[in-house]
């Protein structure tokens, strides 16, 4: 038996605001119900929980609003395709975070050789930073110890 849920209700249960489901209208991520004629409210069905549910889940692994409309239009292309489609724009996402990481890690330690220098330089007195800072005429001025 399929359900019929207000706005409010299909939120709760999809985990998302109000808010959320009609930016999602808007956008066409989810289809917009055309308010009944009695002026009643509108109610959502069971596919509406299930792309709220989805669109969570792929934002959660990290895919864009735009990277989910994109798979929800090929949805229809059948189970086969639409699971390597999925499974591409997963790999392309994990090949990105992978980019990432390691622009990260070298970030780190660029940031802990410095704080290691810092440390060793420091113990003489005087911020070493700020004892490498040219001086600037109009610029910031700091007061050195």
């Amino acid at each position: 038996m399929m359900r019929r849920r207000t706005i409010g209700r299909l939120a709760r249960e999809a985990g998302v605001g109000v808010e959320t489901i009609r930016f999602y209208e808007r956008r066409g991520v989810l289809p917009r119900l055309a308010r009944p004629a009695d002026g009643g409210y509108r109610h959502y069905d069971d596919e509406a929980v299930r792309i709220l549910r989805y669109v969570r889940l792929a934002q959660g692994l990290g895919f864009t609003l735009k990277d989910v409309e994109r798979l929800l239009a090929r949805a229809g292309d059948g189970p086969g395709t639409f699971c390597a489609v999925v499974r591409e724009t997963a790999e392309a996402k994990l090949a990105g975070v992978r980019v990432e990481l390691r622009a990260l890690a070298e970030q780190q330690a660029r940031l802990e050789s410095f704080i290691t220098g810092c440390r060793a330089r420091s113990a003489a007195g005087g911020c070493p930073v700020l004892a490498d800072f040219p001086s600037h005429s109009g610029g910031v001025h700091v007061a050195r110890p």
